[in-house]
């Protein structure tokens, strides 16, 4: 039997492999150094955007800023009896200048460590999930070494990599099949919203979201 010819139109396939990720995760790390005195949450625990996850000890902070404080205050005296010196025509500018530089200089330092005790935590910077916790109370933690991972696992992207000879064919709005190894009975059909400007020198691909 000879079928019929019919025009239909050809669908070329390409195959790639892909990672899901969240749009939004990071690895939060402290702005300054110092001890964990407290950790407010535990992996898995859903948090909003500026909820306080981990505190750091300010004992040495406040102390010194209290000592400015005395340093201040002192300062601020001597800058008064230089300043009547002055008016009564005694004194010297020298020395009245010296007293203004010192009120000046102590308050520099107390605006400086009022802003490192602000700093001495860690805030989520969006809403999420804690995934991870790298660190544990009464720990040194510095703004080299990440202590928490944050997703928000509400948004996801696939990031795939496709060879370099297709860089043509795929462009913003190419329609795609998604298929998961462990789910067979999953199928997503998605379309493709990003394409790499870049191709990878190591295996000759780009990526697409």
């Amino acid at each position: 039997k000879i079928a019929k010819i019919e025009q239909k139109d050809f669908k070329h396939k390409i195959t790639a492999q892909g990672d899901i990720k969240c749009k939004k995760e990071s690895m939060l790390n402290p702005e300054i150094g110092g001890l964990v005195s407290k950790i407010h949450v535990k992996e898995g625990d859903h948090v909003s955007a500026g909820q306080l996850l981990i505190s750091i000890d300010t004992e040495l902070l406040s102390l010194g800023l209290n000592e400015l404080e005395t340093q201040l205050e002192y300062a601020k005296f001597m800058l008064n009896k230089q300043r009547e010196l002055k008016e009564k025509g005694l004194g010297t500018e020298m020395e009245y200048e010296a007293t203004i530089n010192q009120v000046a200089t102590i308050n520099a330092k107390k605006r400086t460590l009022s802003a490192q005790i602000k700093k001495a935590s860690i805030s989520a910077p969006f809403a999420g999930i804690i995934n991870k916790i790298n660190t544990e109370k009464g720990q040194m933690i510095g703004p080299q070494v990440p202590v928490i991972h944050l997703i928000n696992n509400s948004e996801m992207e696939l990031i795939a990599s496709v060879s370099e000879k297709h860089i043509k064919k795929i462009k913003p709005g190419t329609k795609i099949q998604v298929t998961f190894p462990n789910f067979a009975d999953t199928i997503l059909q998605l379309e493709v919203e990003q394409t790499g400007e870049n191709i990878h020198a190591t295996n000759r691909t780009f990526d697409i979201k």
